[in-house]
């Protein structure tokens, strides 16, 4: 039933909710951080790349030996990963990580790739 009032309500305003799902994918919602994920930030080298027009946030922890790359999906941020990142470092892996534009403490701009 839900899905037809949905499929019907887009027939009729089409235009608004074109515009409205183009903003919901070309400005990102930001959530503030829960304490674990200030935690993991706090122990993390973190570098900044210039990336087109913005900064790219770059986080290393060192934990060993071993290396490995984590990469966060289309709406997440690095420190959704702080539960992995810790057991990571704690089976000897030195962690690399980054948040993309507008994701995490990364600058924020417009997506241009829709």
């Amino acid at each position: 039933m839900m899905t037809n009032m949905i499929t019907l309500l887009s027939l009729i305003f089409s235009s608004f909710f074109i515009r409205e799902e183009y903003q919901q994918l070309t400005y990102l919602k930001f959530y503030p951080y829960r304490t674990h994920e200030k935690d993991i930030l706090e122990t993390a080298l973190v570098t900044d790349y210039t990336f087109k027009k913005g900064n790219i946030k770059m986080y290393k922890w060192s934990g060993g030996p071993k290396t490995t790359l984590v990469i966060h999906e289309w709406d997440g941020r690095v420190t959704h990963f702080s539960i992995l990142i810790q057991d990571l470092i704690k089976l000897g892996y030195t962690v690399y990580d980054f948040d993309a534009l507008s994701h995490g403490l990364s600058d924020k701009v417009k997506n241009k790739s829709l």
